[in-house]
């Protein structure tokens, strides 16, 4: 059973691409109007490719009158189901592509046949507009497309992964802080990331000095902290071959200082502590 409605919106756009053909004989004639066989080669292999699904609207249809000329539809696709793309040419067609595209213009799927029917398949992970393109890549005539759906298979449980332990961060740079800047308290709360990479903004005060003091998982080798002042300009830089460093700054001015935090590592948690204490 297809999960929530199947919608179907068509937007047709045909391109020719001329002297596509060119340097080699010219293209068959294309009949007036396309051949029956064109629907019964498209439902047997929705037979054999996708079995138990449903069609989805009627068939799009297009016409190449030479190699290269295609034509593409936007069709709504719903999460939870899986769909197949099947199109097929008449016998003047040798070569029939499809493609598709998701919301983000990206190409999800293809079929680049040797012959003149080809079968997609898409998983949509978002419900929304995709576009479906059928290019004739060889010889010329009527060809169309159908929709198949059903719904996607439940996907299986994922493990459970142990959670790793890894070295009490706070601790670390609670220690370095009683060393580095000893007297100095700690202002709000702890920072905290995983990705590599991190931005944040706090306001610091004239008359006082601050310790940026950051510590990461072992398995990070390189810990850089920055400082902006509020007018964006970069007042120091601590750059450590290891996982961590402390930076000091005594502002010159009251304002919202940028601070940034890169490591090396995509996945590694880090976090940073900023401590303060009258000059």
């Amino acid at each position: 059973m297809l999960r929530n409605r199947l919608a179907l919106s068509l937007s047709i756009s045909t391109l020719a691409v001329g002297g596509l053909a060119g340097c080699g004989h010219p293209p068959p004639p294309v009949a007036p109007t396309p051949s029956p066989q064109i629907e019964a080669s498209i439902k047997s292999q929705a037979s054999a490719a996708a079995p138990e699904t449903e069609m989805v609207g009627q068939l799009f249809r297009g016409v190449a009158y030479d190699k290269g000329e295609l034509t593409d539809w936007h069709v709504e696709l719903t999460k939870g189901n899986c769909y197949w793309f099947i199109g097929a040419g008449d016998g003047g067609v040798e070569k029939l592509s499809v493609y598709v595209w998701d919301q983000e213009n990206s190409r999800v799927a293809q079929e680049r046949s040797k012959t003149n029917t080809a079968v997609v398949q898409a998983c949509p992970k978002s419900t929304g507009t995709f576009k479906v393109e059928a290019k004739v890549m060889g010889g010329a005539g009527h060809y169309a497309l159908g929709v198949f759906a059903k719904a996607a298979p439940e996907p299986p449980p994922e493990p459970v992964k142990e959670e790793k332990k890894g070295p009490d961060l706070e601790a670390m740079i609670n220690k370095d802080a009683a060393a580095q800047a000893p007297g100095a308290t700690l202002v709000g709360d702890f920072y905290s990331a995983a990705n590599g990479k991190m931005d944040w903004y706090t306001t610091l005060s004239r008359g006082k000095c601050y310790w940026f003091i950051g510590a990461g998982g072992d398995d990070i080798d390189d810990f850089y902290i920055y400082l902006w002042d509020p007018s964006n300009k970069r007042v120091g830089e601590q750059k450590s071959s290891g996982h961590k460093a402390t930076f000091g700054h005594c502002p010159k001015e009251d304002g919202m200082f940028h601070i940034q935090v890169k490591t090396d590592s995509k996945s590694e948690k880090f976090k940073l502590g900023v401590f303060q204490k009258a000059k």
